[in-house]
């Protein structure tokens, strides 16, 4: 069963021609660059926040594209120390911080951000580093101060962006130490005609707009009229309705991926569980194994309350190993 005509071709082509998307569809973002504009020894850290529905990165790479004046970036996956994860290219540093990999010892993100922002920059006047979803260290007070002294002292050698979906969990004075870029979703007329621009409009002739402002959903609404296959354009990410019915052998590392691609879409456990379940219907499981499925999902569903989200990620992870791995492995049996 194919997502669209082809999800990961339609995510790419918005990723590789976002430009040109800015240009003739979503024009109120496209003035949002010019805030990241500017002498680069002199324009303020950036927090660009807003809530889930429109991907932040794709503004600030756009906006450092320009800057830069480069064709396309190429980032390279980078570990310091054990744990900490990171990408980089020679124009800037980028951490995101809801990473499942990113070590809970946020003193080791402190130490490596200070090894970068205590030299001196080779390529540009500032070292440009990116941090995403920075309110994953809201938790963690004393980090919360220890970045402030970050942000006042290397001010001169370092231009931070950062990024988040929940700017109601940073305090004051850790906001008021940027400039704030509220980033709002897209209306469903300019959901429209972002696809219609990616797939052509003899493609998309039949398309039907999705109800939502949330361009990363609407990217994945199938391109179909046929009824049998249109009841994915309800899920809350359609794309895992074409990994678990088409998948035959999942491994752990794909399993990861998708529940990870879904977690940064801001798809809730709760909501990937009626995913899950409604996909297994339609793949044709049985009663009782429907019944075993939403049963252990009812479990860790409460497992998950019960830790405050600490572990949702994980949790997601297992419902749907659960739903592809071992269900089908009990019936061989």
């Amino acid at each position: 069963m194919e997502l669209a005509q082809d999800y990961k071709q339609r995510w790419d082509s918005l990723r590789n021609r976002f430009h040109e998307v800015l240009e003739h569809c979503l024009k109120r973002h496209k003035r949002l660059l010019h805030e990241m504009e500017g002498d680069l020894e002199m324009v303020p850290n950036i927090l660009m926040f807003g809530v889930y529905g429109f991907p932040h990165d794709l503004l600030w790479k756009e906006a450092l594209r320009i800057r830069f004046g480069v064709e396309r970036f190429a980032p390279v996956s980078c570990t310091w120390g054990k744990e900490l994860q990171y990408t980089e290219t020679p124009y800037y540093i980028h951490i995101d911080l809801d990473h499942p990999n990113i070590p809970k010892d946020v003193e080791m993100l402190q130490e490596f951000l200070k090894s970068v922002i205590t030299t001196r920059s080779v390529f540009s006047m500032r070292h440009v580093i990116v941090l995403e979803n920075i309110d994953a260290m809201v938790h963690r007070c004393s980090s919360m101060n220890a970045f402030r002294v970050l942000l006042e002292r290397f001010s001169k050698n370092v231009w931070f962006i950062c990024t988040t979906y929940h700017i109601s969990k940073l305090e004051l004075p850790l906001r008021s130490r940027f400039q704030s870029i509220r980033v709002p979703l897209p209306t469903e007329d300019e959901n429209h005609s972002v696809i219609t621009l990616l797939d052509g409009a003899s493609n998309s002739s039949s398309y039907v707009a999705p109800t939502t402002r949330n361009l990363i959903l609407a990217m994945a609404v199938p391109l179909y009229d046929d009824e049998y296959k249109s009841w994915i354009s309800s899920l809350t990410y359609p794309p895992l309705a074409d990994f678990m019915l088409n998948t035959s052998l999942p491994t752990i590392e794909s399993i990861r991926s998708v529940t990870y691609k879904a977690f940064q879409c801001g798809i809730s456990l709760s909501a990937l569980v009626i995913d899950i379940i409604e996909i297994c219907k339609r793949r044709g499981d049985s009663e009782e194994d429907l019944f075993l499925i939403t049963k252990e999902m009812a479990h860790y569903e409460h497992i998950s309350f019960q830790s405050k989200g600490m572990r949702t990620l994980l949790y997601m992870e297992y419902m749907l190993h659960y739903a592809m791995l071992i269900v089908p492995n009990k019936k061989k049996r």
